[in-house]
Order: structure tokens, then C-alpha cells, then sequence
């Protein structure tokens, strides 16, 4: 716009000067026409015109180069838009591929087989194998005491009561003689296990028997608390006569009751006989707790030592912590779940005294009834007064 208002000025100063310096007389014949401002109105028009076209060229090309401008921006921004997009679509990948490694890793943690794993499969053996060896022995015990309470065949009862008092006495002085017993000179000398059939230690009162002098007191102490003189068996005539009938009837109630209490005792009796072989792991842990170590072990104390071996080790507790994909809150309710069991064991081993009592309350109400029922009733004659 400045150069053309330049020339437009120049051609305008050209023409007044040629105007001013080239005054011609003016002919009254002439044409009233003025070659010189028509000439500068032409070359004004033309340079107005060349003017106009420069300013639309301008205009267009502004035009031109704000939509070049814009369609770069445009093509900048779909650019950036497709960058960005490969971006997220690769942090997308990315962090998919840490979650599914991370989740992998977990699983894998989660499934690992530990050294703790591998000793509660070990206990859990132990337990199972005790305890069926546990009910064998407890049908063995069975097998000879029912005769003997019964009063069957090759058992002192069936020689008569006399005869069974006899043999248990011989028993005692035998296996348990006590000072008392060698000051009335019953005996030579005081037993390493004085009164053991007597004491109720000697049944309840240690996890596992030690050998078997251990487990003949444990026996004989039930037999001592149920049922230490069986009543003599009816034979030949007497059994089958109308009383001896009556009698008999009595006597299998009796045995019956005799028989379920003993049941009772010999169960907890055979939990803490000798049954299973022990894993070195448990023989550590019995050691770790004071306790003679023993090769074998009882189905009662089994599971004790699988108890204890979680609550109150430091084993335990330092395998649990170490475990690497168990939240801490996982850790505090197993820490729990081992209390509860220590509890559960004790109400276990109180449980078993509490069978042992209803065991010999039935023994006691068995006996009573069974000796009224064999007392005779005779009639007591009326004497008259003098």
C-alpha cells in the first residue's frame, strides 16, 4: 500500500509540472478537451486498478497461507492425536504385560510348596496313621476284657468270685507292691511302680506310655477303677435252673454296662499307647519341648505335637513370616487359628477325663445294681410277743 500511494503521488507531480511548464495559449477553435488530466485520470485509473489487484493478490494469497497454515496445524494435530494414541496403546501394553507377570508371580508364589507344606502333610500322616492303629489296639484290649468281666471261660471269674479276688491281688503285689504292702510282709521289696494300678496318672497322666511295664499300669488302673473283681460265672445246673435264668439276665445287663465303660476307658487308653513312628521334624519338636525323646509315639500325642508345633514355635512363626505372597492380615488370622487349635486340644484332653468319670459312674451303677439284684429276699418271721 506505501509503494503504490509513491507512484501515484509521482504520476500526479508529473502531470502538474507538465500542466505549469508547457502553458500554452488557449484556441478559441480547439476542443474544450484536457489530453493532459484525462492522461493522468487514465494512468490514475490504471494504477488504482493495478492497485486493487495487488491487494486482492495480497488478500489471497494471506488467504493462501492461513489455510496452508491451517491444514498444517490440522495434519500437526491428527499427527499428535495418532502419537499420543500409540502412546497409550503402548503404556496400555505395557502395564498389562507388569499386571499379568505380577499376577503369574503371585500365582506362582501362591502354589509354591513349602518346607511348612511339607511337614504339616507329614504330621497330618502321622495322626491318620495313629489313630487307625489307635482302634486296633483298642479292639485287642476288647477282646480280652469283655471275657474277663464276663466271667467266661480261662478267666479267674469262671472259677468263681473268690477266685477273681484272688487273682487281682496276686496282681497287685506283683506289679505294684507298695510299702505298705512289703511292712506286712505281702511282698520283698516297693515297686518302681508303687500303686500305679491306683493312680490315675498312670492312665491320663503321659502323652505317650513309655514301654510296656508303662502300658500295664495304664490297663490295670482301668480295671482297679471299673471293675477289679468280676462276679463269679454261673455254671452247669445253677445256670439253667428258673433262678440261675432270672440271674443270668441280670448278668447281661451288667456285663453290657461293664462293657461300655470299659469301651469308654480303653478308647482314651489306646490314644496314648505307642503307635506311630516318629518324623525327625516331631522328634525335634518333642525335644524343643522339654520332653524325653521317644521313636514312637501315641495317636494322642501326635496330634498334640502337630498342635504345639504352630503354637509356640519360633520355627513356625519364622516360616509363616517368610512366606512371600500371605498378606500380613492371612498371618495374623493362621497366628489365631493355631490358638484356637492349642484350646481345642485341651478341651480334647479334658473331655477325656470327663469319659473317664461317666465311665466309672457307669461302673459304679452297673455293680450296685447288679449286687441288689442278687441279694436274696427271704421272708423275716413275725414273733410274737410273750
Amino acid at each position: 500500500m506505501r509503494k503504490l500511494s509513491l507512484l501515484a503521488g509521482t504520476a500526479l507531480g508529473i502531470a502538474l509540472g507538465a500542466a505549469l511548464f508547457s502553458v500554452r495559449p488557449a484556441w478559441a477553435d480547439l476542443p474544450v478537451i484536457d489530453i493532459v488530466t484525462d492522461r493522468l485520470l487514465q494512468t490514475l485509473n490504471d494504477l488504482t486498478t493495478q492497485a486493487i489487484d495487488q491487494v486482492q493478490t495480497a488478500v489471497t494469497g494471506v488467504g493462501t497461507t492461513l489455510t496452508r497454515a491451517t491444514d498444517q496445524v490440522t495434519r500437526n494435530l491428527r499427527a499428535t492425536v495418532a502419537a499420543q494414541e500409540q502412546i497409550q496403546d503402548a503404556t496400555n501394553t505395557a502395564m498389562a504385560t507388569y499386571q499379568r507377570n505380577v499376577r503369574n508371580a503371585d500365582i506362582v508364589a501362591n502354589h509354591v510348596v513349602t518346607p511348612a507344606a511339607c511337614l504339616a502333610l507329614d504330621g497330618g500322616q502321622s495322626i491318620s496313621v495313629a489313630g487307625r492303629q489307635a482302634d486296633q489296639f483298642s479292639r485287642n484290649v476288647g477282646a480280652i476284657t469283655n471275657p474277663r468281666g464276663e466271667g467266661g471261660p480261662a478267666t479267674p471269674a469262671w472259677e468263681g468270685a473268690g477266685q477273681a479276688a484272688m487273682a487281682n491281688v496276686q496282681q497287685h503285689l506283683a506289679r505294684y507292691c507298695s510299702a505298705a504292702d512289703v511292712q506286712a510282709g505281702l511282698c520283698p521289696a516297693v515297686s518302681p511302680l508303687e500303686n500305679a494300678d491306683q493312680r490315675a496318672d498312670s492312665f491320663i497322666g503321659t502323652p505317650t506310655y513309655a514301654d510296656q511295664a508303662t502300658i500295664n499300669a495304664a490297663n490295670d488302673y482301668i480295671t482297679t477303677l471299673l471293675q477289679p473283681v468280676p462276679p463269679g460265672a454261673l455254671r452247669g445246673d445253677p445256670r439253667k435252673s428258673m433262678a440261675g435264668l432270672q440271674e443270668e439276665e441280670d448278668r447281661r445287663q451288667y456285663n453290657a454296662s461293664m462293657s461300655l465303660a470299659r469301651k469308654v476307658a480303653t478308647d482314651i487308653f489306646a490314644s496314648h499307647a505307642p503307635t506311630v513312628q516318629l518324623t525327625a521334624e516331631q522328634q525335634q519338636q518333642m525335644q524343643a519341648e522339654g520332653r524325653p525323646q521317644l521313636q514312637t509315639a501315641s495317636a494322642s500325642d501326635a496330634l498334640a505335637l502337630e498342635v504345639t508345633r504352630r503354637y509356640g514355635s519360633q520355627a513356625w512363626a519364622t516360616s509363616l513370616e517368610q512366606m512371600p505372597s500371605a498378606p500380613v492380615i492371612l498371618r495374623e488370622v493362621a497366628r489365631e487359628q493355631a490358638l484356637g487349635n492349642y484350646m481345642a486340644l485341651k478341651t480334647y484332653q479334658r473331655l477325656d477325663q470327663i469319659a473317664a468319670m461317666a465311665a466309672a459312674q457307669l461302673s459304679a451303677t452297673a455293680t450296685t445294681r447288679f449286687q441288689q439284684a442278687r441279694t436274696p429276699t427271704m421272708p423275716i418271721p413275725q414273733v410274737a410277743s410273750q
